[in-house]
């Protein structure tokens, strides 16, 4: 009795210790925590793509912006279409502000569309930011039947698409454009080749960032013509190349089509996890804010073709919940009806 007594005494003294040192952390000041920390930095892609780069280059100058200027180490977590990284940084990673994910725009309708498999919640995540939107085009040859926007709703035009066929899916539900979509390409390149051979008329969705940087030529050319822009916002540079919200027929339309269109506004997001400490979420959006002031960043990215366009940890948390957050079941049925998977 004496040694249990002993040992319950031990265990009171050492929850004790343990919960004063758990206080005493959360009662510290973000330069404080974060001296001599590691923060993680998640991504939800292979090493070498857009993501990684994007968020290797962010690591490499946001630390000196952290207060406490913590070491930011970057992990690759591919899986289920960023599934995997989402789980992870909502339900295992530390809630303290030592764990950032990086994921595909993609997961915005995985919820939606294939829910098997998702543990997580996108709105109580803490929106750290986005480095960068990104808008599409639907692209077709120079000959093909549709040569300008009205004649999409007329004639078929045979569109490349790897993988699911989301975006001319969901065009053609809900605007009338008529594209016949042959899927399953690898990749861009492949499509690219396709359309080069005639084997296709056009591209469903092409990021522009990509098309004016390796086929300008084509554009110089007029080898193709821009018939529909893939956003929620018009690019500066194609102010005549109409948003396919400009032809929905209703509010309800337009809203779906800003479901799925609005991943390109937020095409490199940042998450932390739920219920990390108000003033670390502070700091690191703070933090993540001044590099897209820093000029050596800058540079960098215009290294690798891409423009600094930060979208703020509130914008990103307000675009989030007006696009997503009033989602109705009777609107995620008609969704489903189109039969994107």
């Amino acid at each position: 009795m004496l040694n249990l007594s002993m040992h319950l005494r031990s265990f009171a003294v050492a929850l004790m210790a343990l919960t004063l040192q758990a206080s005493t952390a959360f009662a510290q000041t973000p330069a404080e925590f974060y001296k001599g920390k590691t923060v993680r930095v998640i991504v939800s892609t292979t090493a070498g793509g857009g993501y990684d780069l994007r968020a290797r280059l962010l690591a490499r100058y946001m630390g000196k912006y952290i207060p406490g200027n913590p070491n930011l180490v970057v992990e690759n977590m591919p899986g289920g279409g960023s599934v995997v990284a989402m789980n992870y940084t909502y339900n295992v990673a530390p809630h303290d502000g030592t764990a950032i994910c990086m994921f595909q725009r993609s997961i915005f309708t995985t919820p939606l569309l294939t829910p098997q498999g998702v543990k997580f919640d996108l709105a109580r995540f803490n929106w750290l930011g986005n480095v960068g939107a990104e808008n599409g085009v639907v692209a077709v040859w120079h000959d093909a039947p549709a040569r300008t926007t009205e004649e999409l709703f007329s004639k078929e035009v045979i569109v490349g698409m790897p993988g699911a066929t989301v975006i001319p899916t969901v065009f053609n539900a809900l605007i009338g454009t008529k594209f016949k979509i042959i899927n399953g390409y690898p990749g861009q390149a492949e499509i690219i080749t396709a359309l080069e051979r005639g084997e296709v008329q056009g591209v469903g969705e092409w990021s522009w960032s990509d098309l004016k940087t390796n086929r300008s030529d084509w554009l110089r050319d007029k080898k193709i013509n821009l018939l529909l822009q893939i956003a929620t916002i018009k690019s500066k540079e194609l102010p005549d190349v109409p948003l396919a919200q400009q032809f929905a027929k209703n509010d309800e339309d337009r809203k779906i089509l800003d479901i799925f269109t609005s991943q390109r506004q937020l095409a490199f997001p940042l998450v932390l996890p739920p219920d990390t400490p108000a003033d670390r979420v502070k700091a690191l959006r703070d933090a993540f804010m001044k590099v897209a002031g820093d000029a050596d960043y800058i540079a960098d990215m215009q290294k690798l073709g891409a423009e600094v366009d930060f979208t703020s940890g509130e914008q990103a948390t307000e675009f989030v919940q007006k696009t997503f957050g009033a989602l109705s079941p009777e609107l995620a049925v008609r969704i489903n009806a189109f039969g994107i998977r």
